[in-house]
């Protein structure tokens, strides 16, 4: 008798433990805090956060696309990084939302984007997904987009195009730097017909008072080009990106500047006077 009321005691327990919700057992200071675990939310939080950084890398939203999260992850890192990670799903997503968003020892994305619009335009079109904007920076510079490659490697390449580095801001637009007088350059031999991306070299006319003296190397990129007819001038956009001095060390610099040629459209020997140019760091 006594075996059959412990079975039917036993019976009644499981069917009333079946009724109670998932929970998560915590112990605090000595005392169990039972606490249900939030397992719908957990899962929801992960298409809210990729959702997020779609809407702001492309611009849309993938989720009624058909793909599943990790199909979705894996076209951001291909658009963003160029390939993908073996990582959790969900660490994945989380190296994404860093390097999009995250300044550490090193500019997320989205700042280096702020920088490059300050830098070219002196405004932010932070209102639009990253693709555009850097599409609209490089239509900008090259006349051109570069579709087909990640979005790291195209932000990197109109770094170096345009002769700058992170070090080059404090933080989202923000330059390191300082304005010196007028200094005089000159073109160090005869280029003709300049070509878009083309580098520079200048010589410096006259001494810059605790930087470089006379004859010191001054760097720029042909940045954009307008070209001439036969009897009107090309005219090309540089900017002058680093002053190397006769101690060898390079000195970070930013002026941009216009030069006209002549109507055989050679550059030799050209002698620019330059005001208020902007040393950095």
């Amino acid at each position: 008798m006594k075996k059959i009321v412990l079975l039917v005691l036993g019976l009644i327990i499981l069917a009333c433990t079946n009724n109670v919700p998932l929970q998560n057992t915590v112990k605090q200071g000595g005392i169990v805090n039972n606490t249900p675990v939030q397992t719908k939310s957990i899962d929801n939080s992960k298409f809210q956060g990729i959702n997020y950084l779609e809407k702001k890398v492309i611009g849309i939203s993938m989720e009624t696309s058909g793909m599943s999260y990790e199909e979705r992850i894996g076209f951001l890192e291909d658009r963003i990084i160029g390939n993908r990670s073996n990582d959790n799903i969900l660490i994945r997503q989380r190296k994404l939302y860093d390097l999009v968003f995250l300044d550490g020892s090193y500019y997320s994305l989205n700042t280096k984007v702020d920088n490059l619009e300050d830098y070219i335009f002196q405004e932010r079109d932070s209102d639009l997904d990253l693709q555009t904007r850097i599409e609209k920076i490089e239509e900008y510079l090259y006349s051109d987009r570069k579709n087909g490659e990640a979005l790291l490697d195209r932000i990197n390449d109109i770094y170096s195009y345009l002769l700058i580095t992170d070090k080059d801001f404090i933080k989202k637009g923000q330059f390191l730097k300082r304005e010196i007088g007028v200094i005089e350059i000159r073109t160090v031999k005869n280029y003709g017909s300049l070509e878009v991306g083309e580098i520079l070299e200048f010589n410096l006319e006259k001494d810059i008072e605790g930087i470089a003296k006379t004859g010191s190397l001054v760097i720029g990129k042909v940045i954009s080009k307008t070209t001439g007819g036969l009897f009107t001038d090309e005219k090309v956009t540089i900017v002058l990106g680093k002053i190397i001095n006769q101690e060898k060390r390079e000195i970070s610099i930013y002026k941009k500047i216009e030069l006209k040629g002549n109507v055989q459209r050679i550059f030799g020997g050209k002698y620019v006077r330059i005001d208020n140019m902007v040393i950095i760091g």
